[in-house]
């Protein structure tokens, strides 16, 4: 693979992160919206974990592309990665934990008694779990070796 071939499929998998999460999150902030007044709970838990797979998506295409980054061109690579100060993995979690939030309080609100109002907490932190440790698993993806 050589220097261009490399930057193509690197566009490429940014291109598709961006517009995979961008559907997942119109599609999810449209249906926390019919929620609100509409509440159901099938659909408030499907929605929940639903949440989650834009995070998986973005650590597997952030995968992808570590794997391509390597065979840049080094003056490329070098430009992309020094003096950076502004990081949008974070942000990009930090989207999608809120929407978590935002089921888990939908949630809560309309269970009728203290069990499951706690059975949802439980789940509602599990899930913020899991997409911290997927976000972890993204992040890490994009550190370069020292040797490369």
């Amino acid at each position: 693979m050589d220097h261009i071939e490399a930057a193509n499929w690197t566009r490429h998998f940014d291109t598709i992160l961006w517009q995979v999460t961008s559907i997942f999150a119109a599609a999810i902030g449209a249906l926390i919206a019919y929620s609100y007044s509409n509440f159901d709970v099938a659909i408030s838990l499907a929605g929940l974990f639903f949440t989650i797979l834009p995070v998986y998506f973005g650590a597997s295409f952030r995968e992808l592309r570590k794997r391509v980054s390597p065979k840049l061109d080094p003056d490329l690579r070098k430009a992309l990665k020094e003096g950076r100060q502004l990081y949008q993995w974070q942000v990009f979690v930090s989207i999608f934990i809120i929407f978590e939030c935002l089921w888990g309080g939908l949630l809560v609100k309309n269970m009728a008694t203290c069990l499951l109002k706690s059975l949802v907490i439980g789940i509602v932190i599990s899930v913020i779990l899991l997409t911290l440790w997927l976000s972890s698993v993204g992040k890490n993806t994009v550190h370069e070796d020292k040797n490369a």
